[in-house]
């Protein structure tokens, strides 16, 4: 029979297991107090089209296997959101489209679009193409015209694509994580791990670098708090081929100005 003394240590024992349970268990799964530890309460955030509300003009070099072209990006503003005063001028030819607004700035149950104008040159044609098209507010095309239809499957795939993990707010600290991808039988983790200047044509720009690792490669881009897209990108497949990349090559409006000075 178990005595008086030995139920005592047990007891104690059973408490102790107990706190160092408490004190382990936070860091082995994702509680939000782990995540306050790694990220500042005040700490910025960006997401796909943080910026756009300035209209800027962005232009891209774009690289594939078997492609080489430049792409401009010119935001004209969202036919959804006016800024006439006459209501009686909505919709029409003689309303001025309000400024492009990303989803988390509009409230969730507004969908809205953002006119732009695309404009392509070929570096190994010469054709040069040039299209006002539409984005939705998930950041795809909501046309494709033949005759450049193409490109924009390109840019659905590099420079747009990274509306499927930052739709929604992500932070710009080291370390803070971004999203999940699957690598073969392997699930990587996409972060935010490192912060620095990155140069580029038109001037050197602080930015967050955004990777995961696959092979004895990195999968990476680069982006700038109020630039609406990534500003460069370095992407291989699953066997270390290169796939794409792209560089932002010029920008138009206050966000040039900022990045040259930062």
């Amino acid at each position: 029979m178990a005595t008086k003394k030995s139920k005592i240590m047990v007891g104690i024992g059973i408490m102790v297991i107990a706190a160092i349970i408490g004190v382990v268990y936070p860091f082995t799964i994702d509680l939000p107090g782990e995540e306050q530890e790694v990220i500042p309460r005040f700490a910025a955030q960006w997401y796909v089209g943080k910026g756009s509300e300035y209209s800027p003009t962005l232009q891209y070099l774009v690289k594939t296997d078997e492609m080489k072209f430049t792409a401009i990006l010119e935001y004209l503003g969202s036919p959804d959101l006016t800024k006439t005063i006459n209501p009686a001028e909505i919709g029409s030819d003689t309303a001025s489209a309000g400024p492009c607004y990303s989803p988390v700035r509009v409230q969730v149950d507004i969908s809205y679009d953002c006119n732009v104008l695309v404009r392509i040159y070929d570096m190994k044609t010469s054709e040069q193409l040039a299209k006002k098209l539409t984005l939705t507010s998930g950041y795809t095309f909501k046309e494709k015209p033949e005759q450049i239809e193409k490109y924009l499957d390109v840019l659905d795939h590099t420079i747009l694509s990274v509306s499927d993990m930052a739709g929604e707010e992500k932070y710009l600290v080291t370390g803070a994580e971004w999203d999940t991808v699957f690598v073969g039988f392997l699930t990587k983790k996409i972060t935010a791990t490192e912060y620095g200047k990155v140069d580029l044509r038109f001037g050197a720009m602080n930015a967050y670098t955004i990777s995961y690792e696959i092979g004895e490669t990195e999968n990476k881009f680069w982006v700038a708090d109020d630039i609406p897209l990534p500003i460069k990108a370095e992407y291989y497949d699953a066997d270390g081929n290169f796939d794409y990349s792209y560089e932002l090559i010029d920008i138009t409006g206050p966000q040039k100005k900022l990045a040259l000075l930062d």
